[in-house]
């Protein structure tokens, strides 16, 4: 079973590699066309799209990850189906939303409204190739995950290349990029959706209660991930300027490189975790040292690649990157660490998901983000762009402890035995 896993996640960490590194590699070459200031707009429109996508995405593709998990003769197609209906009514809602508060808060908007729409309706076809993904991942489909990745990330590239470098759109051609690519693939996924579901579809209010119940507890939780990268490039623009929040959200995008890598062993890792807790609950107790065994490996090994990623990274930042953002590279040590301990994180929140306590979790990690954004704004007023990264540091460990310590109340695991047996073993 774990030759499966690592096989599975040598497959989703080349497809996370090719599908983020394209997007890494645009950003030497973009950062020579695009100033720090009008970076800040790309970085403003992304924060628009990943809180908005929050309400958008309502959790349904972790829902029907569970379902398929738990009954996996359940009828997909019109679960699927089911609880994407929340998805478009909740995009025709923020688009309402979004035009009210645009005429009556226009000053908010640092961008025309144009782009708003644009990326809402993005936001409501991505929500349909997640859900794609969310399958894949459950069937234990690497390949074919991989696959529809890489078309996005390959779609986003191309654009924004094109439209940047050659045609010279500036700022405004790497937001088609991003927008353009959300949109293209998710036609293509939401048509394959459609097509196979329609024919034998068939409303069921149960479905979408329970989707709702599952998802709507997760927005504080998945809030929470906005308030601590988001949140930032809000208050930098305001409290600084869009040049700082710009040459932030580079060191942001370097350093998180570590959650990738992390991020693609989950997802390999997950099915094997609730098929373990399975026979844990059956009655064999022994799995519990191999759950334990699992994650301890998994931190070392996302530890060492953090500390590589700080020694190398501003090496090869001096080759590639334009001098106006070097200031980008002092925030890269604390940022990495920041995300190698949303890593462990990562590795003990699956349990809040198998015994669906998701409103438990989403109200732990609101308040480290609520907590993120208090001491962000303070720290920015005080130490400017550096106190970003600094609260980073300090609510990703706050949210591993506190998550940590209840994730063990939920489903006990012998985290302190396994390493006082390891040294009295030695």
């Amino acid at each position: 079973m774990l030759n499966k896993v690592f096989k599975n996640t040598g497959v989703y960490v080349i497809a996370e590699i090719a599908n983020k590194s394209l997007p890494f590699f645009l950003l030497p070459i973009i950062t020579n066309y695009i100033p720090p200031k009008d970076y800040g707009l790309i970085a403003f429109l992304n924060s628009f799209i990943a809180i908005t996508f929050v309400f958008t995405r309502l959790g349904g593709d972790g829902f029907i990850t569970v379902s398929f998990l738990r009954n996996k003769s359940i009828n997909i197609s019109r679960l699927v189906l089911n609880v994407q209906s929340n998805s478009v009514i909740s995009f025709v809602l923020l688009l309402i939303i979004s035009f009210l508060s645009y005429l009556i808060y226009p000053e908010i908007f640092i961008i025309s409204f144009s782009w708003i729409v644009l990326a809402l309706i993005s936001n409501v076809l991505n929500s349909f190739t997640q859900v794609q993904l969310a399958l894949y991942q459950a069937k234990e489909e690497p390949l074919k995950f991989g696959i529809t990745q890489f078309s996005m990330a390959l779609t986003n590239f191309l654009i924004s290349l094109i439209l940047v470098v050659f045609v010279k759109m500036g700022w405004q051609g790497r937001a088609l990029g991003i927008l353009l690519s959300y949109i293209t693939i998710g036609i293509l996924n939401s048509y394959t959706i459609l097509k196979k579901g329609l024919n034998n579809f068939k409303r069921d209010s149960n479905q979408i209660k329970d989707s709702l119940r599952f998802g709507l507890p997760l927005i504080p939780h998945h809030l929470n991930d906005w308030l601590k990268k988001g949140a930032d490039i809000i208050i930098l623009t305001g409290l600084i300027n869009s040049a700082s929040a710009g040459i932030y959200n580079l060191s942001f995008q370097l350093s998180i490189i570590i959650n990738l890598i992390a991020y693609a062993f989950i997802r390999a890792y997950t099915p094997t975790v609730y098929n373990l807790i399975n026979r844990i609950l059956a009655g064999e107790n022994h799995l519990k040292y191999r759950l334990v065994q699992n994650s301890y490996l998994f931190m070392v090994g996302i530890f060492v690649i953090g500390i590589i990623i700080i020694l190398v990274l501003p090496i090869l930042f001096e080759f590639f990157f334009n001098d106006s953002y070097n200031d980008s590279i002092r925030f890269i040590p604390i940022l990495t660490m920041s995300y190698v301990i949303s890593s462990f994180y990562l590795v003990v929140s699956v349990y809040f998901f198998y015994f669906k306590k998701t409103g438990l979790l989403s109200k732990l990690t609101f308040f480290t983000g609520l907590f993120h954004v208090i001491f962000s704004y303070l720290f920015i007023s005080k130490y400017g762009t550096y106190g970003a990264a600094l609260t980073s540091l300090i609510s990703q460990s706050l949210t591993f402890v506190i998550v940590f310590v209840i994730s063990n109340k939920i489903f006990p695991l012998p985290w302190v035995k396994y390493l006082t047996d390891l040294v009295y073993e030695k």
